[in-house]
């Protein structure tokens, strides 16, 4: 039996609340989901394409159902790849995972052209807490740092072309470890396409979230949160209080809970 979803904090309204729809219920189309998340507190979804695709294949993409509820979609996400797979030991593994997103890119803008209230939609790249099957711990660090570059190279060429942002989540381990580093790393870019979906409990173990969020400042593009953090205090507070810090300067940013 699905679990009751737990209410989003009460944010000022300049915060979008958004929901993964793999926190939702699977059986239901993406007009029901776009129901439900606003039922249970949400402004938008975050829509995962592996679970819209569940059963169906790629190619089956409910087109008709995304234009019906496409007022509600903030950002096209994946589980089947994430950060690491740019930097991935086998190469056509690295490929497929840059085109993936190219292909979520590419949807997103279809998107944005159905509705002018999704003029914002953005693609957000996320980071697993698991290293890939087969993956060695051995490699360099300047070695992945750099192959995570440039997979991320075309995708903010095409994110520029298509106007639809393109958003990384801060890593929990392996690389980036520093927030000055971090920061430089996307100002190597020098796009206004790509931007950091930044996640304070990635952040905890490696510098302080606080400080972080103001050395990256309006790199951050959005917040990723954890659907229930009551079972540890300290989570708790460190998500608090990176609300708080956002509320307190009007970042009218939206944030994604999974």
């Amino acid at each position: 039996m699905k679990k009751a979803i737990s209410k989003p904090r009460k944010c000022t309204p300049r915060m979008i609340k958004c929901i993964n729809t793999q926190r939702l219920n699977k059986t239901k189309d993406i007009v029901d989901l776009a129901r439900e998340a606003e039922k249970n507190g949400f402004d938008g979804l975050e829509l995962n394409i592996d679970h819209i695709n569940e059963g169906k294949g790629q190619d089956r993409f409910c087109w008709k159902d995304i234009e019906k509820a496409s007022r509600s979609i903030v950002s096209l996400t994946t589980n089947q790849f994430g950060l690491f797979d740019f930097a991935a030991d086998d190469e056509p593994k690295r490929a497929e995972s840059v085109d993936y997103f190219g292909n979520l890119q590419e949807i997103a803008a279809e998107i944005r052209e159905t509705e002018t209230d999704t003029e914002n939609i953005f693609v957000a790249v996320s980071v697993s807490d698991i290293i890939p099957t087969g993956e060695k711990a051995s490699r360099s660090y300047e070695e992945t740092f750099h192959r995570i570059f440039d997979g991320l190279e075309p995708l903010v060429i095409r994110a520029e072309k298509l106007s639809v942002p393109l958003l990384f989540e801060n890593p929990p381990r392996q690389v980036f470890l520093s927030p000055l580093e971090l920061r430089d790393f996307i100002d190597k870019f020098s796009s206004a396409f790509l931007g950091l979906t930044f996640n304070p409990l990635h952040a905890k173990d490696l510098y302080r979230p606080s400080e972080g969020l103001k050395i990256f400042d309006r790199r951050v593009r959005a917040l990723r949160m954890p659907l229930s953090v009551t079972d540890d205090e300290n989570d708790r507070q460190i998500s608090e209080e990176i609300l708080s810090i956002c509320e307190q300067y009007g970042k009218n940013i939206p944030i994604l809970y999974r």
